[in-house]
């Protein structure tokens, strides 16, 4: 017995799929990317947004009878710029069938236990959110915007500044001053307790985060191992994918990140003060919410969100002067 699937019935079952399954297919999506679940969201009505940075001086001094106040405020903040970014994916009649037939035998058979993947969030779980996973993780990174060309499809890189791009701005105009560590030609405890050492008062011994790449974080977990006698800095409560190590006496633990590697950048970050921030757009969805169109003989597919990749303020947050 043969078994197709045409194109409108394609599009209708995978925007049935997604209309029902929308906040699973975000939390998929969440889930995977790196920096994304571990950075505060902040919201923009407009393509701009100014973080809240507050200089203050003044306070305690000797005790006299009249009123002197001695205070003296500044307000100042980045400014990010929210880029609209979108997927556009054609899938032909023959890649349709393709997919379809994988699935069609066990759509002809009862699935008592309706443990059996279909054909909507098969192609959505396994061909579409995997790719939009691994693009938006590397551009939260490496990205580097360019205008696109009108007409020609754009570059996965050239959607949005990532942090690298944004990082090194922030150096150039003198508003982040790194700490130096000297080239990294492998990274060892050595290296993570002399970047910690320099981290200036209050933040030395306070709760953080340290950003590396995860070809870094496991060369440091190695040599962990090798100066304490086998131990492990692995820290237990982490997801399959994820690396994440302490750092002994400086209240920090590593973060591996694989969007960072071939880079050497260190970056610490502190719980309950915002530094690092993505931007998302109100009134926009936060992940992508993916349509389905028949087109002749094509399916699209398509998709927009907002984002930035940006500090609020670079007074909680100090980074190393490799790039």
């Amino acid at each position: 017995m043969s078994h197709s699937i045409s194109i409108g019935a394609a599009a209708a079952g995978l925007n049935q799929f997604v209309n029902q399954n929308s906040a699973k297919i975000h939390s998929l999506i969440r889930q995977e990317l790196e920096f994304e679940k571990e950075l505060e969201f902040v919201q923009s009505v407009d393509y701009a947004y100014t973080g809240q940075e507050v200089t203050i001086s003044g306070g305690i001094q000797p005790y006299q009878s009249q009123f002197t106040p001695n205070n003296s405020e500044s307000f100042d903040g980045i400014t990010s710029t929210l880029r609209p970014i979108k997927v556009d994916l054609l899938f032909d009649d023959e890649e349709i069938q393709k997919f379809f037939s994988k699935w069609a035998a066990k759509w002809a058979n009862p699935d008592p236990d309706g443990k059996r993947m279909d054909y909507t969030q098969y192609i959505i779980q396994e061909h579409i959110m995997p790719k939009i996973i691994e693009d938006l993780n590397m551009a939260s990174w490496a990205g580097e915007y360019v205008a696109p060309t009108p007409g020609t499809a754009g570059a996965v890189l050239e959607s949005v500044d990532g942090f690298r791009k944004n990082i090194a701005d922030l150096i150039t105009a003198s508003k982040l001053t790194p700490l130096v560590t000297g080239a990294i030609t492998t990274m060892d405890v050595d290296t993570v307790e002399g970047f910690c050492d320099d981290i200036p008062e209050p933040y030395k011994f306070r709760r953080g985060k340290i950003f590396m790449s995860k070809t870094h974080a496991k060369a440091y977990s190695n040599s962990y191992k090798a100066t304490y006698s086998g131990n492990s800095a692995v820290i237990t409560d982490q997801t399959v994918q994820s690396l994440r190590l302490r750092v002994d006496d400086y209240n920090k633990e590593i973060v591996g990140i694989s969007a960072m590697d071939g880079s050497d950048r260190m970056m610490c970050v502190f719980d309950n003060y915002e530094s690092m921030v993505i931007g998302t757009r109100t009134g926009y969805p936060q992940y992508f919410n993916f349509r389905f169109q028949p087109d002749d003989r094509n399916l699209k597919c398509f998709a927009e969100i907002y984002r930035f990749y940006n500090f609020e303020t670079t007074k909680h947050c100090f980074v190393n002067e490799q790039v």
